[in-house]
């Protein structure tokens, strides 16, 4: 029951964070798949920090 909580806390919050970002102009989205799903399962929030900082990176470097 913890874990089915932690995901749809973290999913609420890519999906409000990917709202913000967008809202203030910025180009920068975390898609919400099974890896996202699995990533803030499993790490939390701070899980769902290193994904927006990696699509950071990736929108920079690719």
């Amino acid at each position: 029951m913890n874990a089915v909580i932690r995901c749809l806390f973290c999913l609420i919050c890519v999906y409000l964070c990917n709202g913000m970002i967008q809202y203030c102009g910025g180009n920068i989205a975390v898609k919400i798949n099974e890896i996202t799903v699995c990533v803030s399962t499993l790490l939390g929030i701070s899980g769902v920090a290193g994904l927006y900082v990696l699509q950071l990176f990736f929108t920079i470097h690719g």
